[in-house]
């Protein structure tokens, strides 16, 4: 028997924390925001980018500007000045990985039901190489009122990056350098 296990999906539910968030966010926000920052990462005008997204998730276009400007601050941070640079680029990384009773993983991983099999997947949202070493970012769009609040967040996330950064591993054969989370309505950046 066999089970499936997805690190963005199996995390505690983010509202038992008590982090009170602005209006504006949701599934389909941070969706859009995720497919913007891919196209803008890959070359794509932000303008164009951003208006055929808002129409694809019905987004107000009226919302607009909002996307465009976290698109330039994100392009202000020292995580767009490392791309600039970097060796590879790769952008919404999908992976499944089987792990097996054996793996160290497992018990990570494994669910209620303890199958001798979990298939663990999801995707990546930014991985690059800069200087012979790997670097994972995970975009996060919550939209917290106090961004005194961002450590307590990014604790909730750690187990999450962290399980990508060892899935990344195992795939590469390579070390991952730094992990870090890009925070996109505050614009700040948390290293794991």
């Amino acid at each position: 028997s066999y089970s499936t296990f997805s690190p963005s999906e199996e995390k505690p539910d983010i509202f038992t924390l008590g982090i009170e968030r602005e209006e504006g966010g949701g599934l389909a926000w941070g969706t859009a925001v995720h497919e913007v920052f891919e196209g803008v990462v890959k070359g794509q005008e932000t303008e164009t980018v951003v208006v055929s997204t808002l129409k694809k998730h019905e987004i107000s276009l009226g919302r607009m500007e909002e996307v465009a400007q976290a698109v330039e601050r994100f392009k202000q941070s020292t995580i767009w000045a490392e791309l600039q640079i970097a060796d590879q680029i790769l952008t919404e990384v999908p992976f499944t990985i089987q792990i097996d009773s054996e793996d160290p993983l497992y018990e990570f991983v494994k669910k209620g039901d303890d199958a001798e099999i979990v298939f663990v997947n999801g995707i990546i949202d930014l991985v690059y190489k800069l200087n012979g070493s790997w670097k994972i970012v995970d975009y996060k769009t919550d939209r917290p009122k106090d961004i005194t609040q961002l450590p307590e967040l990014t604790k909730y996330y750690r187990n999450q990056i962290n399980l990508y950064q060892q899935i990344w591993e195992r795939i590469t054969g390579e070390q991952v350098a730094d992990k870090q989370l890009y925070f996109v309505t505050p614009n700040k950046i948390m290293t794991l």
